[in-house]
């Protein structure tokens, strides 16, 4: 054994271990049973087990045993390399958790989420962004090129240029084709990926489909432009009538009076 064997299981010095049976050094005797059977039909094998210190906590090992033979075969020694992995497979548990909650996340979000490469090869996507393209499912989509979404060749070259330039975009608008040819207007929060070369590989976007959005936009545009222009036109027809009063005031003798709905008179006019 050496120093790292002893550090792993906080022994003191070797005299501690020498004499010992392997199955002190182990959680589960049954797994390590295993070990040793396998080493005697292939004279090797790998895994993971739990270990057990001296001190009666244990870590997670990743073990690389071999049985050393004589010159006729038969298996003399046992040897073994441990390496403790606690921290790798609590980290990779993290991991796993965390990726299940953005793919849950991912699943479930409103937006169209997607991953495509920087030519457009779509790598992923969500079910919002499959039925925002008006596609029937995330295979067929990724069978497609992004830069089919696009209504011309000139709106992804100029997507492409401010991504990299501004290596993430919030609040981008443009319009997308979809399956149909329906034109639809969205609105996109995208970041870019890039190598230590400084060179797009990945694009990262989350869209909106704005198209009714728009339309409401433009009909309240629409209306409001329409009132303004009833305005105008009541404005200049009392006008046009007020003059008609004035003219007719100063062309005759006759006394011209106006009344409120009160009966209250408001103005007198002529001689």
């Amino acid at each position: 054994i050496n120093k790292s064997f002893l550090q792993l299981w906080r022994y003191e010095n070797e005299v501690e271990v020498l004499g010992k049976n392997v199955f002190e050094f182990w959680q589960d005797k049954e797994n390590i049973t295993e070990i040793v059977e396998n080493l005697g039909s292939k004279n090797k094998w790998s895994g993971e087990r739990i270990a057990k210190r001296k001190d009666g906590t244990t870590f997670i090992s990743q073990i690389m045993a071999n049985y050393l033979t004589d010159n006729d075969g038969n298996p003399t020694h046992f040897l073994g390399s441990f390496i403790d992995i606690t921290e790798k497979k609590v980290a990779d548990e993290k991991l796993i958790i965390s990726e299940k909650k953005y793919r849950n996340f991912f699943e479930k979000d409103i937006s169209g989420d997607y991953l495509s490469t920087h030519d457009g090869r779509l790598l992923d996507c969500n079910p919002a962004f499959v039925k925002i393209l008006g596609y029937e499912s995330k295979d067929e989509m990724l069978n497609i090129n992004t830069a089919e979404f696009y209504v011309t060749i000139s709106d992804r070259e100029q997507f492409l240029n401010d991504l990299k330039k501004n290596k993430h975009l919030f609040n981008y608008e443009f319009n997308f084709r979809k399956r149909d040819g329906t034109i639809i207007n969205c609105i996109e929060n995208v970041y870019g990926l890039f190598n230590d070369e400084d060179e797009l590989v990945q694009i990262q976007g989350y869209l909106l489909d704005i198209t009714e959005k728009k339309r409401l936009q433009k009909e309240i545009k629409d209306y409001q432009v329409h009132l303004e222009h009833i305005i105008e036109q009541r404005t200049n027809e009392l006008i046009n009538s007020e003059e008609k009063f004035r003219q007719l005031v100063q062309s005759t003798d006759d006394i011209i009076f106006t009344l409120n709905s009160d009966l209250v008179f408001t103005g007198v006019y002529g001689q």
